[in-house]
């Protein structure tokens, strides 16, 4: 193993179809674990280029907050990474940057960091400068207890367009009875599909589980199909699934085949 404690900062330039990736080695002998230990500083900073992959490596010890940022640029992928957070955000993304896809990634969140916590965030500037096409699929997030009243989500994107959800594993093991979500998207616009999941709650008794809530004139549609909701879910007070200023005002939702 390796560790580094310095911030990757590539400006290497892809093209469509032919990602630049940075991975880990894959010959024998130069196989082992790539370690990101950078402190105050982020893990990687994704601001200066464009089709670009991180593959494989394992990010922790971090507390600047964003342990990967992504602020510039386009078409960036994350890939086969573990993301051990302490706060805010394992990954995060501001601007209107098209296509970034979140694949087959581990994300944990420490237990009582007093900090908001999202393990991804992704955000645009405004409903005129959307964040357009956020692919999140085949990853795992875990949410452990947290101090009230600070927020955990396991996704939250604000002012994204397009946004697939697909195949994920949530659990969210935490203590929190209010402010916690496994999947919270706000003010989405084109097309939502959250398909395929798994996500485990215990008894978040004020908040629901997911969340559309308060979609754009410009959005699509809303789908929501073939989810399995699994856990100690007191729907008593809110719906394990939220559509609030989203579907009553807007419409094109499809929801079927989830238990």
């Amino acid at each position: 193993s390796i560790i580094y404690n310095s911030t990757l900062e590539p400006r290497a330039e892809g093209s469509n179809g032919k990602y630049v990736v940075i991975i880990k080695g894959q010959d024998r002998g130069h196989d082992g674990k790539v370690i990101f230990e950078t402190g105050s500083n982020f893990g990687v900073n994704l601001s200066k280029s464009s089709f670009m992959e991180i593959n494989g490596f394992i990010f922790r010890n971090i507390d600047n907050g964003k342990i990967i940022n992504i602020r510039g640029g386009s078409h960036h992928r994350v890939k086969a990474c573990s993301l051990y957070v302490k706060g805010y955000s394992g990954i995060f993304s501001m601007g209107s940057i098209p296509h970034i896809e979140i694949l087959n990634n581990y994300f944990e969140q420490a237990d009582y960091v007093k900090k908001q916590t999202d393990l991804i965030f992704v955000r645009g500037i405004s409903p005129d400068n959307l964040q357009d096409s956020l692919i999140v699929k085949h990853n795992t997030f875990v949410c452990k207890n947290q101090s009230y009243p600070p927020h955990t989500d396991g996704l939250q994107t604000y002012l994204c367009k397009n946004t697939w959800v697909e195949g994920n594993k949530f659990y969210m093991v935490n203590n929190k009875t209010a402010y916690t979500q496994t999947i919270y998207l706000s003010n989405s616009s084109g097309k939502v599909w959250i398909l395929n999941n798994l996500i485990y709650a215990r008894a978040p008794a004020k908040s629901p589980v997911v969340a559309v809530t308060k979609a754009l004139p410009s959005i699509g549609s809303i789908s929501i199909i073939n989810n399995t909701f699994v856990g100690d879910i007191n729907c008593s007070k809110l719906p394990a699934v939220d559509l609030k200023k989203s579907v009553e005002q807007h419409g094109y939702l499809t929801l079927k085949n989830n238990i």
